[in-house]
């Protein structure tokens, strides 16, 4: 029976005309709590041999490691670079580009495989996410549409009412007319985007479910198969580039108050950028923190149609995530406030340096969490660097970060001394004595670039905080430091790992000694040494 027939039509009667920030807000509480499987593709690789040889007390754990996954297979067209270290087309238009990828290869799909849908179900579908008072009757029973139908009719909303600029002119016949009348909706501003994501998953109403990867059938070789990933990961990449849209919407408003002389709010900016840092965080940890409790090594994805989230898979998903969208869109609004902190700037607002300096290095401590994730989640080897290792270092040693990094600096010294006398605002949950690194701009101890000062963070750390019993509260992870120093070290001694740079040449070779070896003893620590890991435990 078709969907027509199981729905009732659409009442002709408004009362209600929703907005544009109702019909997001519908369509992202759809897609997670009333589909399992998206549409979006992993694949993974093995060697036939290792598969075959299951011989030996480590058999279990090295059928794992042999396992090569790729879990952007749906966005190789959007960004054909993405294997390659720092993502080769901006962050800013790549969400667009991927949508219309991803529905273009959704609608190739339903003409092979569901050639009964009509244009009729189409439409009702999209109600469903405009009309809230159809969602329940739409969603329960035998008429329940199709997951890649919510999907493609989710995204496709999305495209519309996000991208107004782009999308003017390109709707086509087979669209639902009178969803013309929403072009007269005002589009969503950039913090209430911002909002509807954090609250699409901190006040969701529903258990959040990891899932499993779905095989599918497919024209593949004996040692390859492609997943469909859960809704559970896809939320995570579709919340991930919202972020990402609010953020970069954000940083434009800045450039736009100048034309039209209405001032922005510093604060509303400032918290953004924190809101996103803080949303990101937390969705990364809590999946990785389920998939470390719910997988077991030893199985092998060919004997399996449905194969479990690993841990691996979360920790690279956001790793990417992070370095090519999350921290190039917040580095941009960031240093955007940093350009315009002045009595003349179009933001308007009291100034406060050092709480904009705290977001700052926010921004770079979670380029040391992420690392340390992967280090305390994943069991790799050390043959060579991972792709979560590779990207972060991209993204540190990128001349933008580099850029950034010397802005931060630059208006750390521009801090009156009064403020840096009273360390700025200090929440209570905090001690006076713990070293912060936005707080001391003794430059004199301090790297020249982002790295180096990362390197040089926990030594500076200890000789600051002034005791011989150092507080163990960190704010950079130090293991995620340990792992740079670790990469840096083998680059420095191995002509043949081409992946990482070495330190610079003009460093001698005990300065080389005071950035790399007091990491030793934390590396060897492991995760027990991750002050990101013990705030996951607690």
């Amino acid at each position: 029976e078709s969907i027509a027939q199981s729905s009732d039509p659409p009442s002709k009667a408004t009362h209600h005309e929703p907005s544009r920030e109702e019909i997001l807000a519908n369509i992202l509480h759809i897609l997670s709590s009333s589909t399992e499987i998206s549409p979006l593709l992993c694949g993974c690789q093995w060697d036939e041999e290792d598969e075959a040889d299951e011989k030996g007390n480590n058999a279990a754990n090295d059928k794992n490691n042999n396992i090569c996954w790729d879990p952007f297979l749906s966005f190789v067209e959007s960004m054909p670079g993405i294997d390659s270290g720092v993502a080769s087309s901006t962050h800013s238009n790549f969400f667009h580009n991927w949508l219309i990828d991803c529905l273009q290869d959704l609608h190739r799909q339903q003409h092979v495989n569901m050639g009964g849908v009509t244009r009729e179900d189409r439409i009702r579908i999209r109600c469903t996410f405009v009309d809230t008072s159809r969602v329940e009757k739409t969603l329960s029973g035998d008429g329940k549409p199709d997951e890649d139908l919510l999907w493609q009719a989710g995204l496709d909303l999305m495209k519309t009412h996000l991208f107004l600029d782009e999308e003017s002119g390109t709707r086509d016949d087979d669209e639902d007319n009178n969803l013309e009348s929403h072009s007269t909706l005002d589009p969503i501003l950039p913090h209430e985007l911002l909002r509807i994501v954090m609250d699409s998953y901190y006040c969701q109403h529903y258990d959040m479910e990891l899932g499993e990867l779905s095989a599918i059938e497919i024209d593949m070789s004996s040692s390859e198969q492609a997943y469909r990933l859960p809704s559970s990961i896809a939320m995570l990449f579709l919340r991930t580039l919202l972020i990402s849209r609010a953020l970069e919407s954000a940083e434009q408003s800045i450039s736009d108050s100048s034309v039209s002389s209405k001032p922005v709010r510093w604060r509303r900016l400032k918290s953004m950028a924190d809101d996103a840092l803080s949303l990101f965080q937390r969705m990364s940890f809590d999946y990785a923190g389920q998939s470390i409790d719910n997988f077991e090594y030893g199985r092998h994805p060919k004997t399996l149609k449905l194969y479990p989230v690993e841990p691996n898979h979360i920790t690279t998903i956001a790793t990417w995530l992070y370095t090519n969208h999350v921290f190039p869109s917040c580095h941009d609004l960031l240093l955007a406030i940093l350009r315009n902190n002045t009595e003349n700037s179009s933001i308007k607002g009291t100034p406060s340096g050092i709480k904009v300096l705290e977001t700052c290095y926010d921004l770079f401590r979670l380029l040391t969490s992420l690392l340390a994730l992967e280090v305390a989640a994943v069991d790799k080897g050390y043959s060579g660097p991972s792709r979560c290792v590779q990207w972060v270092m991209d993204r540190i040693e990128s001349q933008s970060t580099s850029d950034f990094f010397d802005r931060v600096k630059s208006a750390q010294k521009e801090i009156k001394s009064k403020d840096i006398s009273s360390h700025g605002s200090i929440s209570d949950d905090e001690e006076e004595d713990i070293y912060r690194p936005w707080k001391y701009p003794d430059f004199d101890g301090r790297g020249l670039s982002l790295e180096e000062d990362l390197l040089l963070y926990p030594s500076i750390r200890r000789r600051l905080d002034n005791s011989d019993n150092v507080s163990s509260a960190t704010f950079f992870d130090e293991l995620g430091i340990a792992i740079i120093a670790y990469w840096k070290l083998r680059a420095q001694i191995e002509s043949s790992l081409p992946a990482l740079n070495p330190l610079p040449s003009p460093y001698s070779g005990s300065y080389r000694w005071t950035l790399l070896f007091p990491h030793a003893i934390t590396f060897l620590c492991g995760s027990p040494a991750s002050s990101s890991m013990k705030k996951m435990e607690d």
